[in-house]
């Protein structure tokens, strides 16, 4: 990469201004209630009255959304990273708009080292009667199966307001131990009303036979739990266990979602006709990449919305490994006739981003065309770039990418310095030749893939483009279609830019806008 920047310098004259490029540096999470976020995590904050406790900053994990009363009911595991024995309790956000947050702390809290709950797990919410039940996991580590306590069990949690839960100590689902069950492998409880079969069904992530299992339960009656094992309902050699399994009609169709526990960590999901399969699998299965992850569905009634975690990273630096936990991420599904799914932005979150703001050029070599708002690459193998002033603050850029030669590839700078001295720059690329979308670290000896997703950027065709940047969570949307979500430290307070090589590209109607 060193290589090709220098040619890029050599290859003609440079309109520069001047700038100097911050240090990169972790920002401190600020506290949401009642304030305007895309992708909030838990505020440190205060909680007075009669129980005044200091509440530490936390990180977003598994979400379980719900929807009632006008509001969605985002229950979340909460990553403290405190180094407590116990850890992972329900925390929620609540929010009518997914915009504005309202954090309301500790729901269902973690148990001792001698509760079966000494961690908790994914979950869902039911509505039965006037009352709510929250199935979740049970983790304890000190179980192992002698004197028949498992690591992994279903436990159950009622409320009558969505806020006041009391765990109801008599009940205990235990892993199936036969019949080529893993009892290791028993988590994630997923329970609705199935109207096709007029029962409730629990889907649960397991292992059967030494493959992925969607796990099936059925029962009349959740709150007194008398759940009977059926057949699994998917299995499949392709991945470990197929974690925070959904099934849900939509329309004509059936969706099972489930997130892949593999090296790629992402969601993915199958379509049929009737509750019990057969499934399909779309061409394009993922929902995202692996920065948004244990994806789950819920509906306001009229647009569906896709729930999901981005990672932070170790260190809380470009280069780092992701971690379990960082910020709530929030997509919009639509559906093609085919019944395939489609990922886009929340209208919402669009409307926020009213205020046009200038795009101030910091750095254009002569190759590169600028004209008003549409940027012109030209027929090079090397990579040429046009910079522009640094990201501040929750930014969306748009752009329409058209003119793309066949062999071409364009995409995404961030965190740039204005000489195009800095090795370690995060870069989103679209290319013609492997189908892909990705998120890269560029560094020296060779980029590393942070995040990708298929994706052909085909020549002769034009892409819609949304790059959400708040904080270091930023989410790439094409064409109301597809989106990849990234975690990049170096977004904000640095320079970012386009880029293009392997042929021409052309960029218009290229615009920032702020709130």
């Amino acid at each position: 990469m060193i290589k090709q920047i220098a040619q890029a310098l050599l290859a003609g004259c440079f309109l520069m201004s001047g700038c100097k490029k911050n240090d990169i540096t972790p920002i401190a999470t600020a506290d949401v209630n009642n304030k305007t976020d895309l992708y909030p995590s838990a505020p440190a904050k205060w909680f007075g009255g009669s129980n005044p406790y200091y509440l530490p900053a936390g990180f977003v994990g598994d979400v379980m959304p719900y929807y009632a009363n006008d509001s969605f009911h985002l229950f979340y595991l909460h990553d403290a990273r405190n180094g407590a024995a116990g850890f992972h309790p329900w925390n929620k956000f609540t929010t009518k708009n997914l915009t504005e947050y309202n954090y309301n702390g500790v729901m269902i809290p973690y148990g001792s080292a001698t509760d079966y709950d000494l961690a908790l797990g994914t979950g869902s919410i039911v509505k039965v009667g006037d009352t709510y039940c929250a199935y979740y996991s049970g983790f304890n580590p000190n179980f192992n199966g002698s004197g028949g306590k498992y690591r992994d069990n279903i436990l159950m949690a009622t409320s009558k307001d969505l806020n006041n839960w009391q765990k109801n100590p008599s009940f205990l689902m235990k892993p199936e131990t036969t019949n080529g069950y893993n009892f290791w492998e028993f988590r994630d409880p997923y329970i609705f009303y199935n109207t096709e079969k007029n029962e409730y069904w629990m889907l649960v992530a397991g292992q059967k036979d030494n493959q992925a299992a969607v796990m099936l339960y059925t029962c009349t009656d959740p709150i007194k739990g008398n759940w009977q094992l059926k057949d699994p309902l998917y299995t499949t050699s392709l991945y470990k266990v197929p974690e925070t399994p959904q099934l849900f009609k939509w329309g004509s169709y059936w969706y099972l979602l489930f997130s892949e526990n593999s090296a790629t960590n992402t969601t993915r999901y199958r379509i049929a006709s009737s509750s019990s399969g057969p499934w399909t699998t779309p061409v394009q299965d993922q929902l995202d990449g692996a920065y948004m992850y244990a994806s789950k569905i819920a509906s306001d009634g009229t647009n569906q919305y896709l729930f999901g975690w981005c990672p932070t990273k170790s260190g809380f630096t470009d280069m780092g490994n992701r971690d379990f936990g960082g910020n709530l991420v929030t997509h919009r599904l639509t559906k093609n006739a085919d019944g395939t799914l489609n990922v886009s932005m929340p209208s919402s979150a669009e409307n926020i981003f009213s205020t046009q703001l200038p795009l101030t050029v910091k750095l254009r070599p002569q190759q590169v065309s600028l004209d008003g708002n549409t940027v012109a690459f030209p027929n090079t193998t090397n990579a040429s770039y046009i910079l522009f002033d640094r990201i501040e603050g929750k930014r969306m850029i748009t752009a329409t990418i058209t003119d793309v030669s066949a062999g071409a590839e364009t995409g995404f700078v961030l965190g740039m310095d204005p000489q195009l001295q800095n090795t370690n720059f995060y870069r989103l690329r679209l290319s013609t030749i492997d189908g892909l979308i990705a998120g890269e670290e560029v560094t020296n000896p060779k980029p590393r893939v942070d995040a990708q997703l298929p994706f052909n950027l085909a020549p002769g065709k034009e892409y819609k483009i949304k790059l959400v940047i708040d904080g270091s969570v930023c989410v790439l949307y094409i064409n109301d279609q597809t989106a990849l979500t990234t975690r990049v430290y170096s977004a904000n307070h640095n320079l970012w830019g386009l880029y293009a090589k392997n042929g021409t590209v052309k960029i218009k109607e290229l615009a920032v806008k702020g709130w």
